[in-house]
């Protein structure tokens, strides 16, 4: 088994008076990849043969006024 590392998922608001959001929630997991409450992607271990791996974590913010706005980021760690 081959142990990596992580990667710091963030968000960004543009123009700065972009409408405020209230809440960020991450979420995704597989086998061999997960996502934590603050966006840290992590690789556990993984098999031997297998030189890529892919997470689609979900970035769901949630603005001031209630109303959500959700997408999908494909995340790779390759050796």
């Amino acid at each position: 088994m081959l142990s990596y590392s992580s990667l710091q998922l963030g968000i960004a608001t543009y123009p700065e008076d972009a409408e405020d959001y209230t809440s960020v929630t991450w979420s995704g997991s597989n086998s061999y990849m997960s996502v934590n409450s603050s966006g840290l992607v992590s690789m556990g271990r993984a098999s031997v043969g297998t030189s890529t791996y892919t997470l689609n974590v979900t970035c769901t913010v949630t603005l001031s006024n209630g109303d959500t706005i959700t997408k999908t980021i494909p995340v790779t760690f390759s050796r």
